[in-house]
């Protein structure tokens, strides 16, 4: 079994067999139209380095027309603060977002890097590594 760990708002399962954990808004938002804007999740999740973490749009939102915008998003393990959901409002009227709405699914997968070793640490959160 891989350690995943949450801290803050602890994600759910829908089912037994679902591969992504459902992340939830912790604030009652407007998306207007057209609009991207970053969501607080209180989630903050502890995985190992040979694991990230995906960012991906829920089905039936991205159906109705709102959506991760830079679907999937990539959260990496020395990521250190709680997870944003970037939600894109692709309709023509803006969209209401409770607290406590599933918003987005985090799913986690192995990768395979090649054989570079950057020297730096990460320094900071969302979009900390370059523009």
């Amino acid at each position: 079994m891989t350690d995943i760990r949450f801290h803050g708002v602890k994600p759910t399962r829908a089912t037994k067999h679902s591969a992504g954990y459902d992340l939830r808004s912790q604030l009652d938002i407007v998306i207007p139209a057209g609009a991207t804007v970053g969501i607080d999740t209180g989630t903050l999740a502890i995985f190992p380095p040979h694991l990230c973490a995906m960012v991906c749009s829920r089905s039936g939102l991205a159906l109705r027309g709102l959506a991760v915008a830079n679907a999937p998003g990539i959260i990496d393990a020395d990521y250190s603060d709680t997870i944003k959901v970037l939600l894109h409002n692709r309709t023509k009227g803006d969209w209401v977002i409770e607290a406590g709405d599933r918003i987005a699914q985090l799913v986690f997968v192995p990768f395979v890097v090649g054989g570079d070793i950057p020297a730096d640490e990460r320094t900071g959160g969302l979009g900390s590594t370059g523009d």
